[in-house]
């Protein structure tokens, strides 16, 4: 136990303290991914690799072209051989486990991500799909968005720092084109997250502040590099504590870590806290980073699979440590062999590479479906069949409804498209809101009454006037735009949650002036703390009850509380999906009528299509119809509770 903390002398240009910093790197991701929602600020891990990869790859170039031995195929040749071996074991055993686990539909979502993560443009796809921090866990090559960063900076950067290295003023020129993605990444965080997480032009900066380093390491004192390494080390440590997934990010957050890992990369390898990086215990964690952070993330996806969703932190934490050994084999027996004694050829690990995303592509093209493959556990299936639904139901709401995007990707829009109106007749209604209300406006397009028409302006993210996001204010405008150009005789509001936050008298009034007739929110459907189809899959199978108070989310039913108890402005009426949907015996799990398996959300809450059908047809629509023709709106039969006695906890009903 005592060498764990003895101090690793550097040697040969080789800088323990860096290992070192590569395993706080790594441990704070594990640690974000094992527990969440106490280290809030982990994933900030994979801005110090960038810093670390930065100045090691720039280092390298600067030296061989110094010792006038730099060959770009060398180059290439080496980064294949330092990063193919681990990572082709890793997506090998991936692949094998997919295939045995992976129902039909995620094993070929599976295909997709194992191509693009074989093909290094991981960061890409998902840049496209969804925000890091809203992706599923069944995305089990998530992590890999990182490496696809890494690799198509060093498949650039050689050629790039090359034509830099002619002129006199290199570390200038790096430090201006540093600034440059900075700014671009500061606008990206703000106005399409996504893409700035997972651009490499957003990244870049990161990767750059190392090339810095690299390219300008001044001669320092003794005490200077002892300031600069707790000042480093203390900007770390910020990063860690401060940042989480709410902050806008890449920047300006992750300043924090990035500047503080140039500080003790350029403090020396041994000022201060540079020794405590240096100790034989972190240096041990450091060189077997690579290999641990590639194979923590998959077994914590294939634990999700066991327990048919989001792993408890026991089962996190087992994952991780099994993750441990696991790392140590693939470093001693896999990655030092193939760096060290050359027995597999470059062009073996090119050619590995490419089968493997050969044979991701077939499974993305539905080659793994069939009996012919082991059957998966039915409850896996009914849980992939909802995640589906969700994606081909959001899909086809963007392509058809007046959506302007997404809002990890920003506007995909500028106007409303001609065809985003269903039905026809003189009289208008318009639905807005965010991904919640355009789940109620798949079955509210299929119940509309003979001569109405539904406009539909339905933004992820976005509850109407509520949100300072570019994306969000322009939706804002342009539901405010259709308003004014139709006229509608109703306005539909509904949104997912903080109605408390809503300026309803402001927002009714602007809707009024607009020229809307009349205004009617819609209140939150029932939601639940884990997404329905788990539930339903773990608790109740293969039994599935018409309803449940199990697993309910307690701050919707105060919500709709609120908004039936208290005022709202004397423009807005209120329709209660709770009071509909939710007896005493609890809320609507399954959907009556239909196959015993149709439930009424395909996540936590986001109305399903049969779900919305049955509340559109059985709540919404008679109390729009109600309302237009000036009549009183009275609550289905199914949420009355019998005399004396309240719905759910003795509350009396409304």
């Amino acid at each position: 136990m005592r060498a764990w903390f003895e101090r690793v002398p550097a040697r040969d240009g080789y800088r323990p303290d860096i290992d070192g910093l590569r395993a706080v790197a790594v441990l704070a991701v594990l640690g974000f991914h094992v527990a969440p929602g106490y280290v809030r600020g982990g994933f900030v891990g994979v801005d110090i690799f960038f810093v670390i990869s930065g100045f090691l790859i720039s280092s390298i170039i600067i030296a061989d072209v110094k010792a006038d031995r730099f060959r770009l195929s060398r180059f290439y040749a080496r980064r294949v051989r330092r990063i193919f071996p681990a990572l082709t074991v890793v997506l090998a055993a991936s692949a094998a486990a997919a295939w045995l686990l992976l129902p039909d539909p995620d094993l070929a979502r599976f295909g997709t991500h194992l191509f693009a993560s074989a093909a290094f443009f991981p960061n890409l796809l998902f840049w496209s799909e969804s925000g890091y921090f809203a992706a599923p866990l069944t995305n089990m090559l998530l992590h890999l968005w990182s490496l696809g960063v890494e690799e198509q900076f060093y498949i650039a950067w050689p050629l790039l720092l090359l034509g830099l290295l002619a002129f006199r003023r290199t570390a200038a020129l790096v430090a201006a084109l540093a600034l440059a993605s900075l700014a671009y990444s500061l606008l990206a965080s703000w106005a399409a997250p996504a893409e700035g997480f997972y651009s490499p032009l957003s990244r870049a900066w990161q990767l750059l502040a190392g090339a810095l380093a690299a390219l300008w390491l001044p001669a320092i004192s003794a005490r200077t590099g002892n300031l600069l390494s707790l000042l480093g080390a203390s900007l770390v440590a910020a990063g860690l504590i401060l940042i989480d997934p709410t902050r806008a990010f890449p920047a300006p957050w992750a300043l924090l870590p990035v500047g503080g890992t140039l500080l003790l990369i350029a403090a020396g390898p041994d000022e201060l806290l540079n020794r405590v990086l240096a100790m034989r215990g972190a240096v041990g964690i450091g060189l077997i980073s690579y290999p641990l952070y590639l194979w923590h993330w998959p077994l914590i996806a294939f634990a999700g699979s066991l327990t048919l969703g989001e792993p408890p932190v026991e089962w996190r934490a087992a994952a991780v440590l099994v993750s441990f050994p696991l790392a140590w084999l693939t470093f001693r027996f896999v990655e030092q062999p193939v760096r060290q004694r050359r027995k597999v050829r470059t062009a073996t690990l090119a050619g590995l590479m490419a089968m493997l995303a050969a044979a991701g592509l077939l499974l993305s093209l539905g080659w793994g479906d069939g009996a012919w493959r082991p059957s998966p556990d039915p409850r896996s299936a009914l849980i992939a069949h909802y995640r589906q639904l969700h994606r081909d139901q959001t899909s086809a709401a963007n392509d058809y409804a007046c959506s302007f995007g997404d809002p990890n990707r920003g506007i995909q829009r500028t106007s409303l498209p001609p065809g985003c109106a269903t039905g026809g007749g003189p009289a208008d209604w318009l639905l807005w809101g965010d991904s919640h209300a355009r789940a109620l406006g798949v079955g509210l397009k299929g119940q509309l009454p003979a001569g109405v028409r539904l406009t539909q302006v339905t933004t992820s993210g976005c509850a109407p006037l509520q949100r300072d996001s570019r994306l969000c204010r322009f939706s804002d405008e342009q539901a405010l735009a259709a308003i004014s150009h139709l006229r509608p005789r109703l306005v539909i509001l509904a949104q997912r949650s903080e109605h408390d936050r809503q300026d309803w008298p402001d927002l009714a009034a602007r809707i009024e002036r607009a020229g809307a007739q009349q205004v009617v929110l819609v209140g939150p459907a029932p939601q639940w703390q884990r997404s329905l189809p788990t539930i339903a899959a773990t608790r109740f199978w293969p039994a599935i009850p018409a309803f449940s108070a199990a697993e309910l989310d307690p701050r919707v039913d105060a919500i709709d509380a609120r908004l039936r108890h208290g005022p709202l402005p004397e423009g807005i009426r209120y329709v209660s999906l709770i009071a509909g949907l939710c007896p005493q015996q609890g809320c609507r799990v399954a959907v009556p009528g239909a196959d015993p398996m149709s439930l009424m959300a395909v996540d936590y809450g986001h109305l399903s299509p049969d779900g919305s059908a049955f509340v559109a047809r059985t709540i919404v629509v008679p109390a729009l119809v109600a309302l237009s023709s000036g009549a009183a709106v009275d609550r289905p039969a199914e949420s009355r509770p019998a005399a004396g006695e309240g719905r759910r906890g003795g509350r009396p009903q409304a």
